[in-house]
């Protein structure tokens, strides 16, 4: 089973005021019969741009964000939104569908709110047809994230 080899790994940004926009991926390789292979993605979400309101609540981030993708994603449809229970940390996720030039795309987001304020964002992505067939996939690799909030680092400024 693939694992992140990310923690064999250290690097400094070039500058102090750079901000950690590090992706996790895991991709069905090209050519398995998927016109998209599916994907997941983990980030981490510092929360200091410009637009971050500093103190804002994790409820209303997940609505901008909401908000930010239905601005730049062509025909995107909110399928559902809400909380998402088994967690030790506060969830949201939506599921979307939006048209990425000819395929209609089918998105799992996951907001895990960690508890130095910054976000991981899980977004599980598929073509619309062939989403349900690989949801079990995406469940799974949600159910086998291990966070160690201490071992995080601190966001900058904090």
């Amino acid at each position: 089973m693939n694992t992140s080899w990310t923690s064999a790994i250290q690097w400094q940004a070039p500058r102090q005021d750079w901000q950690d926009r590090s992706v996790l991926a895991f991709s069905v390789p090209v050519g398995h019969g998927a016109a998209v292979p599916p994907n997941v993605t983990l980030s981490r979400d510092e929360r200091r741009a410009p637009q971050d309101p500093p103190g804002e609540a994790f409820e209303p981030y997940v609505k901008r964000q909401l908000a930010q993708l239905a601005q730049v994603l062509p025909q995107l449809t909110i399928v559902r939104h809400g909380e998402l229970q088994g967690s030790a940390y506060p969830v949201r996720e939506a599921v979307l569908r939006w048209q990425a030039g000819e395929r209609l795309l089918c998105q799992w987001v996951v907001w895990l709110a960690m508890p130095d304020g910054t976000v991981l964002n899980f977004t599980a992505t598929a073509a619309n047809d062939h989403f349900e067939a690989v949801r079990p996939d995406f469940e799974t690799a949600l159910r086998q994230l291990q966070i160690r909030p201490e071992q995080l680092p601190a966001p900058k400024g904090a």
